[in-house]
């Protein structure tokens, strides 16, 4: 059976009132709404307390709509509030239903993403990548570090890449060893590998030499297929393209 009290007023508008002789709603209740019933006193109980709609869990008051809110939150406590996950599952941020960010507690994958589209495939493992689609391509290549625009945009199995620029080491795929710190430093790399390049265009345009050293904007720039090369300065060896072992010092 029901049993219940209520007072139906103003018969045109056909508002109901439970606890209350004026309604201002089709249906207003004043107290507590028990919705349903779990362990503990009055578990289940619904009520609003003026600002938040809670719900008694048998031993205190849960905030239902205690959410993050859209357009920013305030009275938040630092080390207390969070965006996150309280479980060993992977946090994940995307834009447009796209991937854009991921971070991993488990210590067998431990990657780290962070970029519209940075990661978007991987499955390697100890990879972190900040920045749009750095690492972009990435599939099993593990322990590459990736920061920039499109930094290591094309690499696949390569590993133990570190790329810091836009699209340096952009074109690498299984070239593993190389070091690229500089806006498109060793940009043009496929399957050359213990390449170190830093500066602007340091190495641009290698794509399979290995072993070779750039220190300086464009230093070894034409460099293709030579090995063993060593250039500290701008424009050092800036022709050489399949010499090998040469050394230049100086501007």
């Amino acid at each position: 059976y029901i049993a219940v009290s209520f007072t139906i007023l103003n018969a045109t508008a056909q508002n109901v009132g439970i606890g209350t002789t004026t309604p201002l709603e089709k249906l207003e209740v004043v107290g507590g709404i028990k919705i349903g019933t779990t362990i503990g006193t009055n578990a289940g109980t619904i009520r609003w307390d003026n600002n938040h709609l809670q719900v008694y869990s048998g031993t205190v008051w849960k905030n239902l709509d205690n959410n993050w809110s859209l357009t920013g939150n305030s009275g938040t406590v630092d080390g207390t509030n969070f965006i996150g996950t309280t479980d060993n599952i992977p946090f994940n941020i995307r834009v447009n239903n796209q991937k854009a960010g991921r971070i991993e507690k488990n210590n067998i994958t431990a990657n780290t993403f962070y970029g519209y589209q940075s990661g978007n495939v991987n499955t390697g493992i100890f990879n972190t990548a900040n920045g749009f689609q750095a690492l972009y391509s990435n599939t099993t290549g593990l322990q590459n570090t990736a920061i920039g625009t499109q930094s290591l945009y094309s690499n696949t199995t390569g590993y133990n890449n570190t790329a810091n620029g836009i699209q340096s080491l952009y074109s690498n795929t299984t070239g593993c060893y190389n070091s690229a710190t500089g806006v498109f430093a060793l940009s043009s790399n496929t399957t050359g590998s213990a390449n170190t390049a830093l500066g602007f265009g340091a190495l641009a345009v290698n794509t399979t030499g290995d072993k070779n050293v750039a220190n300086g904007n464009l230093a070894l720039q034409s460099n293709t297929s030579g090995n063993n090369n060593t250039s500290i300065g701008c424009f050092t060896l800036y022709l050489n393209s399949i010499g090998n072992k040469n050394t230049a010092l100086g501007d």
